[in-house]
């Protein structure tokens, strides 16, 4: 007989809004993947390509977070931060 109640295989299977910073990272990258297999809205933030980034390997992390249906945004907060103080 298992020990997880009622209550604990409910949570077990419900499904959350799952926010990734950082998500083309090393880490990321792996956060992203394991909450799309899990089922999960999976939101990834990450800071904005640059001009000279097109053939880079971010840009291809991003199009196969899109591909699996991951939310992107894109902003630099750090800048955003600066300006306002």
């Amino acid at each position: 007989m298992s020990n997880v109640s009622g209550t604990d295989r409910k949570m077990a299977f419900e499904k959350s809004k799952i926010l990734i910073f950082g998500a083309t990272g090393y880490l990321g990258t792996y956060l992203v993947k394991a909450s799309i297999s899990m089922g999960h809205d999976t939101n990834a933030y990450t800071r904005p390509l640059k001009p000279n980034d097109n053939n880079s390997s971010k840009l291809q992390r991003l199009r196969e977070f899109e591909s699996m249906g991951v939310n992107l945004f894109q902003e630099n907060i750090f800048f955003n931060f600066r300006r306002a103080g």
